[in-house]
């Protein structure tokens, strides 16, 4: 045992998270997509789409496309960029406009999630509580469609050719961010990661969980549920169980007043990162965007995902 396993223990092994996920990757084989493609009527300077596929469960999600206007090369592979949004399932981190830059973007709602939510309803006690969704088994925990509905979104992204499959990239902030490295933990289509201020890393030693609640906490006042169960529930989707499965680059960052994603739990995840990898802190940040950062990140993609041979 090293010692960063003494620091950060690991309740399960990564043999039964190679398992869980290969058994839902099977799952996810067996499900066709019935893709369904709407050209927007919205009056901007690219091409954009709604786009409805099927996913774990047989969970219809949403998802919008933006891509650049072909001019003189209709034929041409463009890299691509997956995204999920915030927490809020609604504000994502990316602009549809950043396709501009010569991507074909793809923003994933996850089920239940903004234009996701006509497709499943929503508990009316836990509302928009992600994170309490099914804790009592992996199979059943929201997280477990999420992360699969990214992945989907790649298989739609490969069903198109206008997409280059070997040039496909993940970036996202908070929630999104959480979500981009979740995805490439379990894809190793995605070539490279960006993830700001990512949400629910080690969450067993965020102190925003703390189990004893108060205001200060993220269960505020609501009753604290079985931590015990949504810990052992939440160890198959935590970056920092999950981070020595992301083999390829990824740059993240963390904010020194950042009491929801506390940038030792960032710190953790990117320790055991085992490929190249690149942490930003901010001594002053709060949980909010930098503008820096995103242009960070996109020279980042244009490194490993758009000009990786160069």
């Amino acid at each position: 045992m090293s010692a960063d396993d003494t620091i950060h223990p690991m309740p399960i092994t990564p043999e039964e998270i190679d398992l869980f996920w290969r058994r839902t990757r099977d799952e996810l084989a067996k499900q066709a997509l019935e893709t369904t493609i709407e050209l927007a009527t919205d009056n901007v300077p690219f091409e954009l789409y709604h786009v409805a596929f099927y996913s774990l469960g047989g969970v219809r999600v949403r998802a919008n496309l933006a891509k650049p206007i072909d001019v003189g090369s209709p034929k041409r592979r463009y890299p691509a960029i997956i995204s999920a949004p915030g927490y809020s399932g609604v504000a994502f981190g990316e602009a549809l406009a950043d396709c501009q830059r010569g991507y074909v973007l793809l923003q994933v709602y996850p089920r239940m999630q903004g234009a996701s939510a006509q497709f499943l309803p929503r508990d009316p006690v836990l509302g928009t509580n992600w994170l309490l969704y099914g804790i009592e088994s992996p199979d059943q925990y929201y997280y477990h469609g999420a992360f699969a509905d990214l992945c989907r979104g790649i298989d739609y992204l490969l069903t198109r050719d206008d997409v280059d499959a070997g040039r496909i990239g993940a970036m996202g902030s908070s929630q999104g961010g959480f979500l981009s490295l979740g995805l490439a933990a379990i894809d190793n289509r995605i070539k490279a990661v960006a993830a700001h201020v990512p949400f629910l890393c080690d969450l067993r030693h965020n102190p925003c969980f703390n189990p004893a609640g108060g205001p200060d906490t993220y269960w505020g006042q609501m009753p604290t549920p079985d931590m015990d169960q949504l810990l052992s529930t939440f160890d198959y989707f935590d970056p920092v169980n999950l981070a020595p499965r992301i083999t390829m680059p990824v740059a993240l960052s963390s904010g020194g007043q950042d009491e929801v994603c506390p940038p030792n739990t960032i710190r953790a995840v990117f320790d055991r990162l085992p490929d190249i990898r690149s942490l930003t802190h901010y001594p002053q940040l709060s949980h909010t965007p930098r503008t820096d950062f995103f242009a960070m990140t996109w020279e980042w993609m244009r490194t490993y995902v758009k000009e990786p041979d160069r």
